[in-house]
Protein backbone atom coordinates (compact mmCIF):
# COMPACT_ATOMS: atom_id res chain seq x y z
CA UNK A 1 0.00 0.00 0.00
CA UNK A 2 1.24 3.47 -0.73
CA UNK A 3 2.62 5.75 1.94
CA UNK A 4 0.55 8.54 3.41
CA UNK A 5 1.24 12.16 2.65
CA UNK A 6 1.77 14.53 5.55
CA UNK A 7 2.63 12.56 8.68
CA UNK A 8 3.86 9.46 6.93
CA UNK A 9 3.45 5.93 8.16
CA UNK A 10 4.85 2.58 7.16
CA UNK A 11 3.91 1.36 3.71
CA UNK A 12 2.15 -1.56 5.42
CA UNK A 13 -0.55 0.56 7.05
CA UNK A 14 -2.78 3.52 6.41
CA UNK A 15 -4.50 6.21 8.39
CA UNK A 16 -8.25 6.26 8.66
CA UNK A 17 -9.91 8.93 6.60
CA UNK A 18 -10.80 12.08 8.53
CA UNK A 19 -14.40 12.21 9.62
CA UNK A 20 -16.72 14.93 8.28
CA UNK A 21 -17.01 18.04 10.40
CA UNK A 22 -20.13 20.16 11.01
CA UNK A 23 -18.93 22.49 8.26
CA UNK A 24 -19.39 19.60 5.84
CA UNK A 25 -23.16 19.41 6.44
CA UNK A 26 -24.84 18.75 3.09
CA UNK A 27 -27.74 20.46 1.45
CA UNK A 28 -30.91 18.38 0.94
CA UNK A 29 -30.81 15.75 -1.78
CA UNK A 30 -33.37 14.94 -4.44
CA UNK A 31 -35.85 12.06 -4.33
CA UNK A 32 -33.75 10.24 -6.93
CA UNK A 33 -30.76 10.42 -4.64
CA UNK A 34 -32.79 9.05 -1.73
CA UNK A 35 -33.33 5.77 -3.58
CA UNK A 36 -29.59 5.14 -3.31
CA UNK A 37 -28.96 6.92 -0.04
CA UNK A 38 -28.64 10.65 0.44
CA UNK A 39 -26.16 12.23 -1.94
CA UNK A 40 -24.31 14.97 -0.09
CA UNK A 41 -23.89 18.15 -2.13
CA UNK A 42 -21.04 20.66 -2.32
CA UNK A 43 -18.49 18.44 -0.61
CA UNK A 44 -15.63 18.57 -3.09
CA UNK A 45 -13.12 19.67 -0.43
CA UNK A 46 -14.13 16.84 1.86
CA UNK A 47 -13.88 14.29 -0.96
CA UNK A 48 -10.44 15.61 -1.90
CA UNK A 49 -9.25 15.45 1.71
CA UNK A 50 -10.47 11.90 2.20
CA UNK A 51 -9.02 10.61 -1.07
CA UNK A 52 -5.63 12.13 -0.21
CA UNK A 53 -5.62 10.20 3.07
CA UNK A 54 -6.73 6.80 1.81
CA UNK A 55 -4.50 3.83 1.19
CA UNK A 56 -4.92 3.72 -2.58
CA UNK A 57 -4.97 7.37 -3.62
CA UNK A 58 -2.53 9.00 -1.17
CA UNK A 59 0.31 9.22 -3.71
CA UNK A 60 -1.77 10.23 -6.72
CA UNK A 61 -0.80 13.55 -8.34
CA UNK A 62 -3.33 16.30 -7.77
CA UNK A 63 -4.50 16.46 -11.44
CA UNK A 64 -5.52 12.79 -11.24
CA UNK A 65 -7.39 13.37 -8.00
CA UNK A 66 -9.10 16.42 -9.52
CA UNK A 67 -10.24 14.39 -12.52
CA UNK A 68 -11.55 11.63 -10.25
CA UNK A 69 -13.51 14.10 -8.18
CA UNK A 70 -15.60 15.10 -11.19
CA UNK A 71 -17.48 11.79 -11.06
CA UNK A 72 -17.19 11.07 -7.31
CA UNK A 73 -20.36 11.03 -5.18
CA UNK A 74 -20.45 11.37 -1.40
CA UNK A 75 -23.49 9.48 -0.13
CA UNK A 76 -24.94 9.06 3.34
CA UNK A 77 -26.35 5.55 3.83
CA UNK A 78 -28.71 4.71 6.67
CA UNK A 79 -28.03 1.70 8.86
CA UNK A 80 -28.98 -1.48 7.00
CA UNK A 81 -29.00 0.15 3.56
CA UNK A 82 -27.41 -1.65 0.63
CA UNK A 83 -24.36 0.40 -0.35
CA UNK A 84 -23.24 -1.75 -3.27
CA UNK A 85 -24.64 -5.02 -4.63
CA UNK A 86 -24.40 -7.05 -7.83
CA UNK A 87 -25.96 -4.48 -10.18
CA UNK A 88 -23.96 -4.61 -13.42
CA UNK A 89 -24.66 -0.90 -13.93
CA UNK A 90 -22.95 -0.09 -10.61
CA UNK A 91 -19.32 -1.05 -11.21
CA UNK A 92 -17.92 1.21 -8.51
CA UNK A 93 -15.20 1.50 -5.91
CA UNK A 94 -16.19 2.58 -2.42
CA UNK A 95 -14.16 4.76 -0.07
CA UNK A 96 -15.53 4.78 3.46
CA UNK A 97 -15.48 8.22 5.09
CA UNK A 98 -17.29 7.46 8.35
CA UNK A 99 -19.30 4.67 9.90
CA UNK A 100 -18.86 0.98 9.10
CA UNK A 101 -19.76 -1.14 6.07
CA UNK A 102 -20.34 -4.87 6.29
CA UNK A 103 -19.07 -7.17 3.51
CA UNK A 104 -21.21 -10.29 3.49
CA UNK A 105 -23.20 -12.81 1.51
CA UNK A 106 -26.43 -14.63 2.29
CA UNK A 107 -27.29 -17.88 0.51
CA UNK A 108 -30.68 -19.09 -0.69
CA UNK A 109 -31.31 -20.81 2.66
CA UNK A 110 -30.80 -17.54 4.53
CA UNK A 111 -27.42 -18.50 5.99
CA UNK A 112 -25.14 -15.51 6.22
CA UNK A 113 -21.38 -15.38 5.73
CA UNK A 114 -19.89 -12.21 7.21
CA UNK A 115 -16.57 -11.77 5.46
CA UNK A 116 -15.27 -8.57 7.01
CA UNK A 117 -15.93 -4.88 7.60
CA UNK A 118 -14.79 -1.70 5.93
CA UNK A 119 -13.55 0.92 8.37
CA UNK A 120 -12.92 4.61 7.55
CA UNK A 121 -10.20 5.02 4.92
CA UNK A 122 -10.77 1.59 3.41
CA UNK A 123 -11.15 1.22 -0.39
CA UNK A 124 -13.04 -1.71 -1.93
CA UNK A 125 -13.76 -3.76 -3.99
CA UNK A 126 -10.58 -3.65 -6.08
CA UNK A 127 -11.79 -6.53 -8.25
CA UNK A 128 -14.21 -4.16 -9.95
CA UNK A 129 -11.27 -2.53 -11.68
CA UNK A 130 -11.16 -5.69 -13.82
CA UNK A 131 -13.89 -4.91 -16.32
CA UNK A 132 -13.91 -8.44 -17.77
CA UNK A 133 -14.59 -9.95 -14.35
CA UNK A 134 -18.21 -10.69 -13.33
CA UNK A 135 -19.35 -8.76 -10.28
CA UNK A 136 -18.43 -10.44 -7.01
CA UNK A 137 -20.50 -12.45 -4.62
CA UNK A 138 -20.54 -9.95 -1.79
CA UNK A 139 -22.98 -7.25 -0.79
CA UNK A 140 -21.77 -4.08 0.92
CA UNK A 141 -24.25 -2.97 3.57
CA UNK A 142 -24.14 -0.07 6.03
CA UNK A 143 -23.65 -1.67 9.45
CA UNK A 144 -24.33 1.74 10.95
CA UNK A 145 -25.04 5.13 9.39
CA UNK A 146 -22.14 5.66 7.01
CA UNK A 147 -20.80 8.24 4.60
CA UNK A 148 -19.26 6.67 1.50
CA UNK A 149 -17.53 8.07 -1.57
CA UNK A 150 -18.72 6.23 -4.70
CA UNK A 151 -16.18 6.22 -7.55
CA UNK A 152 -17.13 4.84 -10.99
CA UNK A 153 -14.62 2.12 -11.82
CA UNK A 154 -14.31 3.39 -15.41
CA UNK A 155 -13.21 6.80 -14.12
CA UNK A 156 -10.57 5.24 -11.87
CA UNK A 157 -9.32 3.02 -14.71
CA UNK A 158 -9.08 6.01 -17.04
CA UNK A 159 -6.80 7.84 -14.61
CA UNK A 160 -4.69 4.72 -14.01
CA UNK A 161 -4.26 4.19 -17.75
CA UNK A 162 -3.35 7.84 -18.23
CA UNK A 163 -0.53 7.41 -15.71
CA UNK A 164 0.33 3.68 -15.73
CA UNK A 165 2.82 3.87 -12.86
CA UNK A 166 -0.19 4.28 -10.53
CA UNK A 167 -1.22 0.70 -11.30
CA UNK A 168 1.69 -0.28 -9.05
CA UNK A 169 -0.22 1.02 -6.03
CA UNK A 170 -3.25 -1.06 -7.03
CA UNK A 171 -1.08 -4.16 -7.45
CA UNK A 172 0.66 -3.64 -4.12
CA UNK A 173 -2.64 -3.24 -2.29
CA UNK A 174 -4.22 -6.22 -4.06
CA UNK A 175 -1.25 -8.46 -3.27
CA UNK A 176 -1.27 -7.44 0.38
CA UNK A 177 -4.96 -8.26 0.61
CA UNK A 178 -4.37 -11.60 -1.10
CA UNK A 179 -1.72 -12.41 1.51
CA UNK A 180 -4.13 -11.50 4.30
CA UNK A 181 -6.85 -13.60 2.68
CA UNK A 182 -4.54 -16.64 2.47
CA UNK A 183 -3.51 -16.18 6.09
CA UNK A 184 -7.15 -15.99 7.10
CA UNK A 185 -8.00 -19.13 5.10
CA UNK A 186 -5.13 -20.99 6.76
CA UNK A 187 -6.39 -19.99 10.20
CA UNK A 188 -9.99 -20.87 9.35
CA UNK A 189 -9.07 -24.37 8.19
CA UNK A 190 -6.33 -25.29 10.67
CA UNK A 191 -6.77 -22.97 13.64
CA UNK A 192 -8.85 -23.44 16.76
CA UNK A 193 -11.60 -20.93 17.55
CA UNK A 194 -9.21 -19.29 20.02
CA UNK A 195 -6.64 -18.77 17.25
CA UNK A 196 -9.24 -17.57 14.76
CA UNK A 197 -10.74 -15.10 17.23
CA UNK A 198 -7.33 -13.68 18.20
CA UNK A 199 -6.35 -13.34 14.53
CA UNK A 200 -9.66 -11.64 13.69
CA UNK A 201 -9.32 -9.14 16.54
CA UNK A 202 -5.72 -8.39 15.56
CA UNK A 203 -6.77 -7.87 11.94
CA UNK A 204 -9.65 -5.56 12.87
CA UNK A 205 -7.37 -3.59 15.17
CA UNK A 206 -4.92 -3.19 12.29
CA UNK A 207 -7.57 -1.38 10.23
CA UNK A 208 -6.91 1.76 12.28
CA UNK A 209 -3.71 2.21 10.29
CA UNK A 210 -1.37 1.93 13.26
CA UNK A 211 0.51 -1.12 14.57
CA UNK A 212 -1.35 -3.36 17.01
CA UNK A 213 -0.69 -2.09 20.52
CA UNK A 214 -1.85 -2.59 24.09
CA UNK A 215 -4.57 -0.17 25.19
CA UNK A 216 -5.95 0.09 21.67
CA UNK A 217 -9.71 -0.07 21.06
CA UNK A 218 -11.15 -1.39 17.83
CA UNK A 219 -12.22 1.50 15.63
CA UNK A 220 -15.49 -0.22 14.74
CA UNK A 221 -18.26 -1.29 17.06
CA UNK A 222 -18.83 -5.05 16.97
CA UNK A 223 -21.27 -7.13 18.96
CA UNK A 224 -20.53 -10.67 20.06
CA UNK A 225 -23.15 -11.68 17.50
CA UNK A 226 -21.13 -10.00 14.74
CA UNK A 227 -17.98 -11.86 15.76
CA UNK A 228 -19.91 -15.13 16.05
CA UNK A 229 -21.25 -14.70 12.50
CA UNK A 230 -17.79 -13.89 11.15
CA UNK A 231 -16.34 -17.05 12.69
CA UNK A 232 -19.31 -19.34 12.09
CA UNK A 233 -20.12 -20.18 15.72
CA UNK A 234 -22.98 -19.56 18.12
CA UNK A 235 -23.15 -16.40 20.20
CA UNK A 236 -22.85 -18.49 23.36
CA UNK A 237 -19.62 -20.07 22.12
CA UNK A 238 -18.25 -16.65 21.20
CA UNK A 239 -19.16 -15.28 24.63
CA UNK A 240 -17.21 -18.12 26.26
CA UNK A 241 -14.10 -17.46 24.14
CA UNK A 242 -14.20 -13.71 24.78
CA UNK A 243 -14.58 -14.31 28.52
CA UNK A 244 -11.52 -16.55 28.44
CA UNK A 245 -9.45 -13.85 26.74
CA UNK A 246 -10.78 -11.30 29.23
CA UNK A 247 -9.88 -13.58 32.17
CA UNK A 248 -6.34 -13.75 30.78
CA UNK A 249 -6.27 -9.93 30.56
CA UNK A 250 -5.76 -10.08 26.79
CA UNK A 251 -8.87 -8.07 25.88
CA UNK A 252 -11.72 -6.23 27.55
CA UNK A 253 -15.17 -6.27 25.98
CA UNK A 254 -17.88 -3.75 26.90
CA UNK A 255 -21.02 -3.49 24.72
CA UNK A 256 -19.82 -3.46 21.10
CA UNK A 257 -16.41 -2.15 22.10
CA UNK A 258 -13.31 -4.28 22.45
CA UNK A 259 -10.03 -3.04 23.87
CA UNK A 260 -6.73 -4.82 23.36
CA UNK A 261 -5.08 -5.07 26.77
CA UNK A 262 -2.08 -7.22 25.84
CA UNK A 263 -1.11 -6.89 22.19
CA UNK A 264 1.88 -9.25 22.47
CA UNK A 265 -0.24 -12.02 23.97
CA UNK A 266 -2.98 -11.54 21.35
CA UNK A 267 -0.35 -11.75 18.60
CA UNK A 268 1.11 -14.88 20.15
CA UNK A 269 -2.29 -16.60 20.36
CA UNK A 270 -3.07 -15.70 16.75
CA UNK A 271 0.25 -17.21 15.63
CA UNK A 272 0.70 -20.17 17.96
CA UNK A 273 -2.61 -20.84 19.69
Amino acid sequence: MGKIRGNRTSSHCHRAAPLPTPDDTPSPSTEADQADGETLRDNSLLIQRVLRWTELFSEWPYPRIANLMQSARLVRHARGALVLGHDIARRELLVLVSGMVEISRTNADGRKYLHSFMSPGHVAPLVRLLDETPLGFYNYTAHEESQVIHLPADAVIAELDAEPRLWKDVSRLALRRQRESLQSLHQQVLGSLRVRLAATLASLAGQTGTPLRSGQSLSIGLSQGDLATMLGVSRQTMNKELRQLADEAVVAAVYKRIMILDADKLRDIASNG
